[in-house]
Parts: structure tokens; C-alpha cells; sequence
């Protein structure tokens, strides 16, 4: 799962993401997911921590390491998130999405198959909608707030 968190930059500076860890306050992603909607993701200009304190301007989300997403990169992420959860919106209760290639074990590197996602939709479009209305809170938020995304 992913976590995303909302954050006061006067309370909690950019290096402070440790503890946020297991935080059950957190609006959660499953990196299914995540990485089914990854290429709109990429889009989305953020920062890596590198050491406390210190930040490296990227695109998209570190599906396994932290993201900060400031001013610059909330509204499109406000934008990616909140369309992506109007499209899910008007799927079925449950989502069965098209996943990464599997093998099947013992078999030649040709034998495999797609991995089906499945998502409850009105909990992923809970999430999703949260995720884009924090990235709306940072973008009007004038530097003071910013978003948080923690990894697998």
C-alpha cells in the first residue's frame, strides 16, 4: 500500500517523513493501482527526498521510496487524481482492472497472463478523491502545506 499524507511544512520539514510509517491517519493506495494509472502519474512534477532536508526535482511518484508534492506539482495532481476518480466512478461496485504480466512458474518465458486487479470502487474513489482534494489544499496553500506520498 501507499500512504499519502497532508502536512503542515511548519510542523513536519521535509525530512521528518520516518514518522509517518504505519500512520493510521493515512488515505491509502494499493501500488496495483498505482502503477495501473502510473503513466498520468509521471506527469506530475515532485521532489525525492535525498538526505534530510534536501530535495531532487523529479516527475512522478517514487512507487518505492517518498515523494513530495509542493505548489508547483499539486494542481496537476489534483487534476490526475480527481479525473481518475471520476472514470472508476462509473464502473461497476467492483473494479476488475487488467494488471502487470505474470509468468507461471516452471513454465517457458512465454507462459503467463495478465494479473486482474480488483478494487472495491466506492473505497478507491474515496481515496482517490482525498488524494486529489489534499493536492488542492497544498496548491492554494501558498508553500505552507505540502503533500506527502510514501512508497512500497
Amino acid at each position: 500500500m501507499h500512504d499519502f499524507h497532508l502536512l503542515e511544512r511548519s510542523e513536519f520539514e521535509y525530512g521528518i517523513y520516518k514518522k509517518f510509517y504505519n500512520h493510521p491517519d493515512a488515505v491509502q493506495i494499493h501500488d496495483d493501482l498505482l502503477r495501473y494509472i502510473g503513466d498520468s502519474l509521471k506527469w506530475i512534477p515532485c521532489h525525492f527526498p535525498k538526505r534530510p532536508r534536501t530535495l531532487i526535482e523529479r516527475s512522478g511518484l517514487n512507487l518505492i521510496g517518498f515523494t513530495i508534492i509542493k505548489e508547483e506539482g499539486a494542481s496537476i495532481a489534483h487534476d490526475v487524481f480527481s479525473l481518475w476518480a471520476e472514470l472508476f466512478r462509473h464502473g461497476p461496485e467492483v473494479l476488475q482492472l487488467t494488471g502487470g504480466w505474470t509468468w507461471i512458474d516452471g513454465e517457458p518465458m512465454e507462459s503467463g497472463e495478465f494479473s486482474t486487479i480488483v478494487q472495491n470502487r466506492e473505497k478507491l474513489v474515496a481515496s482517490l478523491k482525498t488524494v486529489a482534494e489534499y493536492a488542492k489544499s497544498v496548491s492554494e496553500s501558498q508553500g505552507r502545506l505540502y503533500l506527502l506520498h510514501m512508497g512500497i
